[in-house]
């Protein structure tokens, strides 16, 4: 996995102290879109960030390398992550799209068996370059064009309680 380049915006030491650290915020203000991503995948992910901002588009990008840990935070963390305000949400992982709806909008992700070889032959076979991302990202934005994404935090809790084990 390729290191944090010298001289890029880092979101701080502290900010790592969390689950999913909000990487980038968007510069402009409000996002048009945040892109979630986990380890291997920020590469690709900052990559699209930065065609995407080129092209005029306002994106925040998330690292979330556990969604165990960040379901331990309260609401009020995650909503600050995510917040409640119409921003549609793109997660990418390689090896898969299942548990990403809870956050995302769409995923960029496996959907069947993957495949073996050198991650820069394999990678692309599936979508994932800087590219896809750019495109599944223009294509969320069109989908939600005039209307709010509905938030995946700000949603009533799931109440179900096993007990007697």
């Amino acid at each position: 996995m390729p290191r944090w380049k010298a001289g890029a915006a880092h979101p701080g030491k502290h900010a790592c102290l969390r689950p999913a650290p909000l990487t980038a915020r968007a510069a402009a203000g409000k996002a048009a879109v945040t892109i979630i991503a986990t380890g291997s995948e920020m590469p690709l992910a900052v990559e699209a960030k930065a065609a995407l901002v080129a092209e005029g588009v306002a994106v925040s990008l998330v690292s979330m390398p556990c969604q165990e840990l960040f379901e331990e935070q309260g609401r009020d963390y995650q909503l600050s992550v995510f917040p409640d305000d119409g921003t549609p949400v793109l997660s990418v992982e390689a090896s898969g799209v299942r548990g990403w709806e809870k956050y995302a909008h769409l995923s960029v992700g496996m959907t069947r068996y993957g495949a073996s070889g050198p991650i820069k032959a394999v990678y692309p076979k599936f979508g994932f370059t800087a590219e896809n991302i750019v495109a599944q990202a223009k294509n969320l934005l069109e989908f939600y064009k005039g209307k709010a994404a509905p938030s995946k935090i700000n949603t009533p809790m799931n109440s179900f309680v096993v007990t007697g084990h």
